[in-house]
């Protein structure tokens, strides 16, 4: 059956769409699945989706659409010629990312950026369905991967079926998942800075270039290679598009904070960037930094205050995204959280995330492996 296959990625709208339709099935929860198609044509409006630029281009960065075609299909009178033979699907994202290796000679940090996807969307029709079409689509797509990408470069992925991807090359990283229920202001806070959606690129800057430091730091402490999703405008608005979208579509209503950030004496000394969760009903944490247990308090106590505004109860984030000044997960501010505001820590994450190096050269430590760089 497999020399009937071919994976080949497409531009064209109305095979995407019926992708979407198909695969809303699984991925769309409490979503109509027309409202479902629609989010994801939306999100593919994101500046780092890129679509309008490789179509002229065929630049690297950006969304890619696979759809694998069982060419021994015949278009019946009723099919459509575009998608009769579409058995089954995937997506994938080519964003910035640093990567960090130890130079054995010198005793120094070599630091590069690589555009590296993650791979998502993942979808057998249910008619196809063990048949080992999902295992033939993935080794394809690795295969294109090594022809597309730098040898330096790596894979990743977000699992909703355990560790089904370690058969492709992928080694996973579990990361549990936090959540706080909203409780009452306690604190004498600060004044603060609010930041709508578009306005990340100050913080961004800040994140980034701590960030960097700490990943180097790390390469040469271990002496292993190591990555991370570069934080950028871009990364952040494709997260925020989601919010936007359900604001606007779903609940007629103006989207509002996205962000909030403490400053002393022109410094930015910590901040919170989030997604407002109208189907969880929860502020989400997709970046968190405080130099200071004090600065993470107060952090969690404005989001506090913003989850009030909006009528939420709870917030929620990944573990590792609750980090201290050296991008560590601060044990010491996890259990005053948890003793503070009986928040959980250990919350069941159904997203496994994995990495795959492209040159099949490991290993390669995944820092800031955290909500940010999900896809």
């Amino acid at each position: 059956m497999t020399k009937s296959l071919v994976l080949e990625e497409t531009f064209d709208r109305e095979v995407i769409r019926h992708c979407h339709l198909r695969n809303g099935e699984n991925w769309r929860g409490p979503l109509a699945l027309e409202v479902y198609a629609d989010r994801e044509a939306y999100l593919a409006t994101a500046s780092n989706a890129n679509i309008p630029r490789r179509l002229e281009t065929q630049e690297l960065s950006g969304l890619h659409y696979w759809v694998l075609r069982d060419k021994s299909l015949k278009c019946g009178s009723d099919d459509n010629p575009k998608t009769y033979n579409v058995v089954a699907a995937c997506e994938s994202y080519f964003r910035d990312w640093w990567r960090v290796d130890y130079d054995a000679e010198t005793g120094a940090a070599q630091t590069k950026v690589v555009s590296s996807p993650c791979v998502g969307g993942v979808y057998t029709l249910p008619a196809f369905r063990g048949k080992g079409l999902a295992t033939f689509m993935i080794s394809e797509l690795n295969r294109h991967f090594g022809q597309m990408s730098d040898p330096d470069s790596f894979a990743t992925l977000y699992s909703e079926v355990g560790e089904y991807y370690s058969r492709f090359g992928y080694e996973s990283s579990y990361v549990p998942k936090f959540e706080l229920q909203v409780q009452d202001i306690d604190l004498e806070l600060p004044e603060a800075e609010w930041h709508p959606a578009g306005e990340m690129a100050g913080l961004a800057k800040t994140y980034s270039s701590r960030l960097l430091s700490h990943i180097q730091a790390r390469t040469l402490e271990t002496r292993t290679t190591t990555v991370a999703l570069i934080p950028s405008q871009a990364v952040y608005d494709w997260h925020h598009l989601r919010s936007v979208f359900y604001a606007e579509r779903l609940h007629n209503l103006k989207p509002g904070n996205f962000a909030v950030s403490i400053n002393k004496d022109s410094e930015t000394v910590g901040f919170a960037v989030f997604t407002v969760d109208y189907l969880e009903s929860s502020i989400f944490v997709i970046s968190f930094f405080a130099e200071s247990s004090k600065v993470g308090h107060q952090l969690i106590q404005l989001l506090f205050q913003e989850a009030n505004r909006v009528g939420f109860k709870k917030i929620q984030g990944w573990v590792s995204d609750v980090v201290n000044y050296n991008f560590v997960p601060d044990l010491d501010f996890q259990k005053e959280l948890s003793e503070k505001y009986m928040s959980n820590f250990e919350v069941e994450n159904h997203s496994l995330s994995a990495l795959w190096p492209i040159s099949g050269k490991g290993p390669i430590n995944w820092e800031d492996n955290g909500k940010l760089a999900w896809f």
